[in-house]
C-alpha cells in the first residue's frame, strides 16, 4: 500500500469517526443547517482527498498542526491550573494565619508596622477595632497575601485567554 493511500485511509477513518461521534451524541437527531453543511464539507473533503493525492499531504499537515496547537493549549491550561491551585493553597495558609475581626473578616498586618492593618479586601482597618480582637503572634502580612492574590489573578487572566484560543 502506498504511503499516500495509507494516509488517505487514516483521514477517511478520522472523518468517519468524527461523524460517528456526532451521531452518538444525538446532535443530528434535530435538523440543523450547520450539520448538513458539515456533512457536505466532509464529503467534499473526502472526494478531494480521494481524487487529488496532493491534498492528502496538505490536509494531513494541517490536521497535525491543529492537533499540536490543541495539545499545547491543553498543556498550558493544565500548567495554569496547577499554578493557580498552588497559589490558592498558599493564600489559604496566609488567611488561616490572619487575624479576624468580630464579623469574621480576615485582617493582615502590614509590613509598614504594628499600627497598619488591612482587611482581606484591602480596606484599612481602623486602629480602634484592633484592641477588640485577639491577633495571632505569627500573623500574616498584607503585602504577602496581596502579592499572591495578584499572581492568582494574573494566572486566571492567562487561563481565560488560553480558553478563548
Amino acid at each position: 500500500m502506498k504511503k499516500s493511500s495509507f494516509i488517505f485511509l487514516i483521514i477517511i477513518l478520522l472523518i468517519g469517526s468524527l461523524a460517528q461521534a456526532e451521531k452518538s451524541t444525538g446532535s443530528e437527531s434535530l435538523y440543523s443547517p450547520e450539520i448538513e453543511y458539515s456533512d457536505a464539507l466532509k464529503h467534499r473533503t473526502a472526494q478531494k482527498l480521494e481524487n487529488k493525492p496532493e491534498y492528502v499531504k496538505v490536509y494531513f499537515k494541517s490536521a497535525l498542526t491543529l492537533l499540536r496547537a490543541e495539545k499545547a493549549t491543553q498543556f498550558a491550561l493544565r500548567d495554569l491550573d496547577n499554578k493557580i491551585r498552588i497559589i490558592e493553597q498558599k493564600m489559604f495558609v496566609k488567611i488561616s494565619k490572619a487575624g479576624k475581626l468580630l464579623d469574621g473578616t480576615p485582617i493582615f498586618l502590614s509590613k509598614k508596622g504594628e499600627h497598619h492593618y488591612y482587611a482581606i479586601n484591602g480596606r484599612p482597618v481602623p486602629l480602634a477595632e484592633i484592641p477588640k480582637i485577639t491577633l495571632p503572634k505569627d500573623m500574616s502580612y498584607w503585602e504577602d497575601y496581596h502579592s499572591l492574590y495578584k499572581q492568582r489573578q494574573k494566572y486566571l487572566d492567562k487561563k481565560s485567554e488560553a480558553i478563548k484560543y
